[in-house]
């Protein structure tokens, strides 16, 4: 049985680009920790969206 990858997953690689790109502008520049741990958290968080909400689908009674 295939399970099909669902439109939730794709906040993963969303949140992975937002971790990366803080990490990309603290190298270059002076990023205060409360930002730096506000946008790193921001990221974690939608990458763990799509795994906290599944869409479980109630199985028929027949």
């Amino acid at each position: 049985m295939k399970q099909k990858m669902g439109k939730r997953f794709i906040l993963i690689p969303i949140g992975l680009t937002i971790i990366s790109g803080a990490l990309i502008i603290a190298h270059y520049t002076h990023l205060p920790d409360a930002l730096r741990g506000i946008i790193m958290g921001f990221g974690i968080g939608l990458m763990i969206l799509p795994l906290a909400f599944k869409n479980n689908k109630p199985k028929n009674a027949n």
